[in-house]
C-alpha cells in the first residue's frame, strides 16, 4: 500500500514541477531540461523568492526521485512553495493590465479637473 501512494506523491510532484517549469519558460523565457535546469539558468532574472521558491520544489522532486522524500511534511512543503510559484508566475492577461491603465489615466484626469475647479471657486 505505501508503494501505490508514494508513486502518487512521485507524480504529483512531477506535476508540480512540470507546472511551474512551463510558467518558468512562458514568463521569463527560461529553457531547459527540467525545473532545476531553467532555475538555475534563471539566475537573477527572477525574484529572490520565486527563485527560493522554485529551488525548494526541485529539491522535493530530486528527493522524491532519490526516495529521501519523508512524507506529508516535504509533501505539504512543497504543495505550498507551487502555490507561490503559481501566484508570482501567473501572467496577467493584457486585457486587465490595459483596464488598470484606463483607470488609473481617468482617476488622475478626474483629480486634476477636481483641483482646476476649486482653483477656479476661489479666483
Amino acid at each position: 500500500m505505501a508503494g501505490g501512494r508514494e508513486g502518487r506523491v512521485q507524480v504529483n510532484v512531477q506535476q508540480m514541477a512540470d507546472r511551474v517549469a512551463s510558467l518558468l519558460e512562458a514568463r521569463y523565457g527560461l529553457k531547459g531540461a527540467g525545473l532545476g535546469e531553467k532555475v538555475a539558468r534563471g539566475g537573477a532574472r527572477l525574484p529572490h523568492r520565486l527563485r527560493a521558491e522554485a529551488e525548494i520544489l526541485a529539491g522535493a522532486l530530486e528527493a522524491v526521485r532519490t526516495g529521501r522524500f519523508h512524507g506529508e511534511a516535504d509533501h505539504a512543503r512543497a504543495a505550498a512553495a507551487y502555490d507561490v510559484l503559481v501566484r508570482g508566475l501567473a501572467v496577467t492577461p493584457r486585457t486587465t493590465l490595459w483596464r488598470r491603465v484606463g483607470l488609473r489615466v481617468a482617476l488622475s484626469i478626474v483629480a486634476v479637473a477636481a483641483l482646476f475647479m476649486a482653483w477656479r471657486a476661489l479666483s
